[in-house]
């Protein structure tokens, strides 16, 4: 880090600023360079046995909006509400979002969620979905209780029970919409590269 220090009529760079009692700023923000970030490598976190740090660099802090939608081959669907927002910390992501439709027609095969504001990293598959809420629309068999990012991808395969009975096992394919209005609420974490 680089800094300028102005004394009288001079100026002198400083190359190492080390302060000892904490930096405290009445206005303003602290900008760093792109690929440099807050270091932790002072302390000493080895974790537990079996796992490996491979960074103690926090480089990058993020919040946004996006427009979750829905997809399925050859189907045309107009929405009410198609409303997300995003926190990235580092490289983990948290979404939550919420998706209407106001119109559904024609249309076959799976149902899959799309526009997630990233794609996850490659060889880390299957990050979880949690449908915290789902309304109207969707038959007893055929409503997405859950669902999985594909590997390197921002494309949710949303997932319904086996039966009616909620406590079989959830990993039916969502194949269908039943009623030209459905819609669902969503949260998510998820790594990405």
């Amino acid at each position: 880090m680089a800094l300028t220090k102005v004394r009288g009529t001079g100026v002198e760079s400083i190359q190492t600023l080390t302060i000892a009692d904490g930096l405290t700023l009445s206005d303003g923000d602290v900008t760093l360079a792109s690929g440099h970030g807050v270091s932790f490598g002072a302390t000493s976190d080895g974790g537990l046995s079996g796992t490996s740090m491979s960074s103690e660099l926090l480089d990058d802090y993020e919040e946004g909006t996006f427009s979750p939608t829905f997809s399925q081959s050859g189907a045309t669907i107009g929405y009410s509400d198609q409303s997300g927002v995003y926190t990235k910390i580092g490289r983990m992501v948290h979404v939550t979002g919420r998706i209407f439709t106001s119109s559904i027609s024609g249309g076959s095969g799976t149902v899959t969620l799309t526009g997630l504001p990233f794609s996850t990293v490659s060889g880390f598959d299957n990050s979880a979905v949690y449908f915290c809420s789902t309304f109207g629309g969707w038959s007893s068999t055929n409503c997405p209780q859950g669902g999985f990012i594909g590997n390197g991808t921002a494309i949710v395969s949303m997932k319904s029970a086996d039966s009616s009975d909620a406590r079989n096992q959830t990993d039916t394919t969502v194949t269908s919409f039943s009623d030209q209005s459905v819609g669902l609420i969503f949260n998510v974490t998820y790594v990405i590269a």
